[in-house]
């Protein structure tokens, strides 16, 4: 893609925040702690909440969507368990999640 790519620029816009944080930010300096889905999944567990799923239509709704962008065929949407996992050619960005109390 192009540097001057109309989606390119709108990604890294929405993208270059989080990127800086984790590349050129100190421990201490960081706004966002970045963990992967099982941390989470392991702490609302002890407030006992439970992931539920998303229904396969959601999944192919979010696969449409994703394909509406000129960039769209470099999104992927898959499962990890229960949440959805939107990613950029494989690579893990997003996980989108639902929970609820017991």
């Amino acid at each position: 893609m192009k540097q001057d790519h109309e989606c390119r620029i709108r990604i890294e816009g929405i993208l270059s925040e989080g990127i800086r944080n984790i590349v050129a930010m100190e421990d201490g300096e960081r706004k966002v702690r970045n963990v992967k889905i099982d941390v989470w999944r392991r702490f609302f567990a002890r407030y006992r909440m439970v992931e539920t799923t998303f229904s396969e239509s959601s999944l192919y709704q979010a696969n449409l969507v994703a394909k509406k962008f000129a960039c769209g065929n470099f999104c992927t949407v898959d499962r990890n368990g229960k949440c959805l996992i939107v990613g950029w050619k494989g690579t893990p960005i997003h996980s989108i999640s639902v929970w609820k109390f017991l």
